[in-house]
């Protein structure tokens, strides 16, 4: 039986988004490219997400925390200990979203896999993975009532993401000493099946994406991955172009002043 795996206590390797004197914290940013849209590259397909994630000891049991996301298309953040996904659709004022349980252990290196789904419905947020366990596989909530998700427009971030269920909201951003890594975007039609997605996560010591293996085979599908491992001293270094498109991630003050490899 898959479960929640016990925390490995080492040096956390990746990046860092370092403090800015306050609570918010800076981000990476890839500008506007439809490569990572639900919806503005000529066809709809899903979006499937993968990152590592080191929440610090200090991490609290209240607020929200930007993580990953495309401007109002769909973001990741926490609340709380709990992650949520959320995605707004293009043609209708529909929200769809999925909320887990408390399942974020502060002090650790835990493992994450979301899918969106370019549907107006429950199916809309499809699997959501922690460590290699289906923590859910549909069954998202839709509400109507808010704004329709731009077409292909808009920054992908990591270590930032919109609350889209606040139209007041800003942008959310990372908690200081959260260090990402392993972040992955896949793009396909249908999605990954379950036994696609936990050959790759593997119990939550996820595989090289760009190698096929086992119940793994979408390796082909594979539009952006960003290892996060220092082989120099700015942020370019963490991309790894596949999209064709020219990559280039960037922190918002068009420097890596604010960025921390560790």
């Amino acid at each position: 039986m898959l479960g929640l795996q016990t925390p490995t206590f080492y040096r956390q390797r990746g990046v860092r988004f370092t403090n800015d004197g306050t609570d918010a914290t800076r981000h990476a940013k890839v500008g506007d490219n439809g490569i990572y849209s639900l919806f503005g590259d000529s066809g709809a397909n899903a979006i499937v997400i993968a990152f590592c994630l080191y929440t610090p000891a200090d991490m609290p049991s209240s607020g929200n925390y930007g993580l990953i996301g495309k401007d109002n298309e769909y973001s990741i953040y926490t609340n709380g200990l709990e992650i949520v996904a959320i995605k707004q659709d293009e043609s209708e004022d529909k929200n769809i979203f999925k909320q887990t349980s408390d399942v974020i252990v502060p002090g650790t290196k835990q493992h994450f896999l979301i899918e969106f789904a370019p549907t107006n419905n429950a199916a809309g947020i499809g699997l959501i993975m922690v460590d290699g366990r289906i923590i859910s596989d549909g069954g998202a909530t839709v509400e109507s009532g808010f704004n329709k998700a731009e077409d292909g427009t808009g920054d992908f971030t990591i270590g930032a993401a919109l609350k889209l269920e606040d139209t007041s909201s800003g942008l959310l951003r990372s908690r200081a000493g959260m260090i990402f890594s392993e972040v992955v975007v896949w793009k396909a039609e249908q999605g990954l099946t379950d036994a696609m997605a936990l050959a790759y996560t593997n119990g939550g010591d996820p595989i090289d994406p760009l190698v096929n293996s086992g119940n793994y085979t979408v390796s082909n599908l594979v539009k952006s991955y960003w290892p996060c491992k220092r082989t120099k001293s700015t942020i370019q270094n963490w991309v790894l172009d596949i999209s064709g498109e020219s990559d280039e991630i960037e922190d918002d003050l068009n420097g890596n002043s604010h960025l921390d490899f560790v």
